[in-house]
């Protein structure tokens, strides 16, 4: 059994994919402003899920999602609807 993200993570995750990032790409503001957070805080955790392969991520550009973080987006927003 793999470990589950935390939930801040998991945040971040719902909130590029309602972004539609897994079409393109999102830009740090966007996701602060849907997460109501500050942009650096922003840019910490996009390298952490750039690191972790579940999004790509160009600093002054922005984030979208690789296949890996597609589909943990889907996996994380379907165990939230059931719950």
């Amino acid at each position: 059994m793999t470990e589950q993200p935390s939930r801040a993570v998991q945040d971040y995750l719902k909130a590029i994919h309602s972004l539609d990032g897994a079409e393109r790409i999102v830009s740090p503001l966007a996701i602060a402003e849907r997460l109501q957070v500050r942009a650096p805080s922003v840019t910490g955790m996009l390298k952490r899920l750039a690191d972790a392969g579940w999004i790509t991520y160009e600093p002054g550009c922005g984030a979208q999602l690789t296949p890996q973080g597609i589909s943990e987006a889907r996996r994380v927003i379907r165990r939230h609807r059931l719950v």
